[in-house]
Order: C-alpha cells, then structure tokens, then sequence
C-alpha cells in the first residue's frame, strides 16, 4: 500500500493489511509527524506521475516528454524563476533540473528546494551537457541532486535513473 504523509508530502510503500482499521496510525520517516493510515492512503490507480523538467531548451523539454510517454505527466519550466511558483503549487514526484541555464543555475534551484520545508525531500535528477567532469558531477550532488546524467544519455539510461529515484523515494 502506498501512502503520502499530509503534512510533507512524501509518498512511501508500507505493507499492511488490505483492510487499514480507520483508527490505525503512522508516521512518516522524513517529517516523523503522525497521522491516520486511512487517510493518507494513496489509491493503487492514482493519477498519473508528475514530473516538473525545469530546462531553457525546448529540445530537451520534448525529448524528455517524448521518453517518459505515459508514465508521468511533465510539466514544464524554462527558468528557476518560472519553476518555482510550479513548485510552491503542487509538488512533483520527481524534479528533473538542467544545471547550466540563463540566470539562475540549475544547482540553486536544487539548494532552495532543500531548504524548503515541504519540497526538502523531493526527489531530484540534475541534467547537463555541460558538466561532464567527474567533478562536476560530484558538485551537483553536493547542492543536493540526488542524481546526475549527461544530457548525451539513452533513453532506456534516463528512464532507469527516474524509475531508481522513484522507487527510493518509495522506500
């Protein structure tokens, strides 16, 4: 059973019961707030996934619609400053961020949704074509991307690493 904690957000898989007593608590693992299972249940034919791929190309923004297909719905922003009011909205299940953009950087974007208290444990991949030094790689990690790829990845690479990220944020 999947549940979302009311007061973060954060989704996680639980066994339990088909039947969850309407008095039965939980507590979630990233806020440690409690909360009635009952009502935190997420049912198992939920809308699907949302996605938020903040990137200044159009390219991109495309291709990565055209890979995840059906999986996911995307949204999408060309900026940190037209990703941020998305975020603040409605949480994604996953932010998908290009690090090297006009303005604001990719990696700033990453370090304010860490610091913000509903969005903190929001799952992250960073993207770029222009950091490609294991430095570099090591760089966006430290800001808080939970992942990074080369924008010269293949398709069933990229979806690999979403499917990774969502699968521990579930955990």
């Amino acid at each position: 059973m999947i549940i979302q904690c009311p007061h973060c957000q954060t989704r996680c898989k639980i066994r339990t019961p088909e039947a969850v007593s309407r008095q039965a608590h939980g507590r979630c693992p990233k806020c440690h707030k409690g909360f009635l299972l009952a009502e935190a249940a997420v049912p198992e034919q939920a809308s699907p996934r949302q996605f938020l791929v903040v990137d200044d190309s159009s390219f991109f923004q495309e291709m990565i619609r055209d890979i995840v297909g059906s999986r996911a719905e995307c949204r999408v922003a060309d900026s940190v400053a037209a990703a941020w009011p998305l975020l603040e909205q409605a949480r994604p299940d996953l932010l998908i961020v290009d690090i090297n953009m006009p303005g604001e950087k990719g990696t700033e974007l990453i370090q304010k949704v860490r610091r913000h208290k509903r969005l903190h444990s929001l799952p992250i991949l960073a993207i770029s074509s222009v950091y490609r030094r294991e430095q570099d790689q090591t760089l966006v990690l430290r800001a808080g991307a939970d992942a990074f790829i080369n924008k010269s990845f293949r398709p069933e690479e990229f979806l690999q690493q979403v499917e990774a990220l969502l699968e521990k944020a579930l955990s």
